[in-house]
């Protein structure tokens, strides 16, 4: 799945960091397979003769008078494709930010704006409500949901530029994930279970299956969680951009939104304990522990002693970077916890702030702050986004080795100046250590692999 591996191979000397480049490059295409969102969806939804089954749940399909089905996010056509293998829908609703086509009558597909919303969000918002809208109480709404979904389905009242500047600002702020969902769910008509609830009201039931991209899987994180209840609140809305100081950045009709959320003239999003939207349970089918595993089996295949250093890992970009370096030294150096050679894998999602006019992502942004301590050493430290698309750039991610330090000054490029930037893309752009994927058809945030190498020993002068 990585188009220029051969390229990333040959790009340092060492024989020895050649072998690491190739082996870490292995170990992500073997990840990245391990959560094809098709497989997960074949492994989790099953039909046998009339009954439509999922971890625990099934459904008599010759009791429900019409199914409609809807796939929002990244890795909606490929989840797609496999649910028409097993359920035929009298329509279907497909978001996704690609120009991707479904050869299927019952299909509309449409074209939605990743990260920030756009003109074709508004469209699939309001084209999602009108489908659920449709459900009745005889009748079955199976929902798809992968990352991505929070900017492609979007229904306001707020005008289209008031979305995109504060998507904008909460992208660049640094804010984790749940605090922003939880600004974006208070400004949206279709998010934090607005989806659900239009199809309870008319009866309907249904089923969500998720690919998560978030930490922790937390479903109401998930796309922004459009069926499942949302614990956050206007509070908490408000203080996220209080914290991250962006309340006053923010439009003045969001903030007017959010205060009328407050003072009760808006109403709330659903809440855990709404009755209506227990008629749409949730089951996730796949997530970074996936991948993380099948990473630990390919090391382990390929004779590297491995560690696995979380799954659900977050924090500032900077700050990862830095422990995971140290966890690879220690097993260099002192052979814990791991002797080398060895793996260690981590995965989860980091957060960065953006200071500078350059252009990067959270997986460039790690592997960046790891270049000066590499230097010398047999190390590969690698990260990727497993949607293949890192950030605002057209690369999945970036790897740095012992050797990269040296090749970047031989440039003259210093990483610490492409830091201050924010221009991580720039620097492995430079130094051709850019990775490139293309879209993977899957999204369960992002994978770090460090690969420690043993530096063979010069022979024993025996004349």
């Amino acid at each position: 799945m990585i188009a220029n591996a051969d390229d990333l191979v040959s790009n340092p000397a060492s024989p020895v960091l050649r072998t690491l480049r190739r082996d870490a490059l292995e170990i992500l295409d073997g990840a990245l397979r391990a959560v094809d969102s098709q497989r997960l969806l074949e492994a989790h939804l099953r039909r046998r003769g009339n009954r439509l089954e999922t971890d625990g749940l099934q459904w008599d399909l010759s009791r429900i008078e019409s199914l409609r089905l809807l796939a929002v996010g990244k890795a909606s056509v490929p989840m797609t494709r496999s649910a028409l293998r097993l359920v035929e829908p009298e329509e279907a609703l497909v978001i996704t930010h690609a120009d991707e086509a479904l050869e299927a009558s019952s299909v509309t597909v449409v074209q939605a704006s990743h990260p920030l919303p756009g003109e074709g969000s508004l469209r699939a918002g309001e084209e999602a409500l009108a489908l659920a809208e449709r459900s009745g109480p005889d009748d079955f709404l199976l929902v798809l949901l992968s990352g991505g979904g929070s900017a492609m389905l979007e229904h306001s009242d707020l005008p289209l530029d008031a979305l995109e500047k504060t998507t904008r600002l909460l992208l660049r702020s640094g804010m984790e994930i749940g605090a922003m969902n939880a600004v974006r769910k208070h400004l949206s008509l279709v998010k934090g279970g607005w989806l659900g609830k239009a199809a309870a009201r008319r009866g309907g039931a249904g089923l969500t299956l998720a690919l998560s991209d978030v930490v922790g899987d937390a479903p109401a994180d998930i796309a922004s969680g459009p069926t499942v209840p949302d614990p956050s609140t206007f509070r908490d809305a408000r203080k996220a951009l209080v914290r991250h100081d962006l309340w006053e950045a923010v439009p003045e009709t969001v903030r007017q939104r959010l205060q009328a959320g407050l003072m009760g003239t808006v109403a709330e999003t659903p809440k855990p304990g709404d009755s209506s939207l227990g008629r749409f349970p949730i089951r996730i089918i796949g997530s970074i522990a996936d991948a993380c595993r099948a990473a630990i089996a390919e090391g382990r295949r390929r004779g590297y002693g491995t560690h696995t250093y979380g799954t659900q890992v977050e924090g500032e970009a900077r700050a990862v970077a830095h422990d995971l370096l140290a966890t690879a030294v220690s097993v260099q150096e002192r052979g814990t916890p791991v002797a080398p050679p060895g793996l260690v894998v981590a995965g989860g999602e980091t957060t960065f702030q953006v200071r500078g006019p350059g252009t990067g992502g959270r997986n460039l942004e790690v592997v960046l702050a790891t270049v000066r301590g590499l230097r010398d050493r047999p190390i590969v430290f690698l990260s990727c986004d497993t949607d293949g698309r890192d950030g605002e750039t057209d690369v999945a991610g970036a790897l740095a080795d012992g050797e990269s330090l040296e090749r970047a000054r031989a440039g003259g490029w210093d990483p610490g100046v492409f830091q201050s930037e924010s221009d991580s893309y720039g620097f492995f752009s430079r130094l051709g250590d850019t990775i490139r994927t293309g879209p993977t058809g899957t999204n369960v945030m992002d994978l770090q692999l460090v690969l420690i190498g043993t530096v063979p020993r010069p022979r024993a002068d025996r004349t």
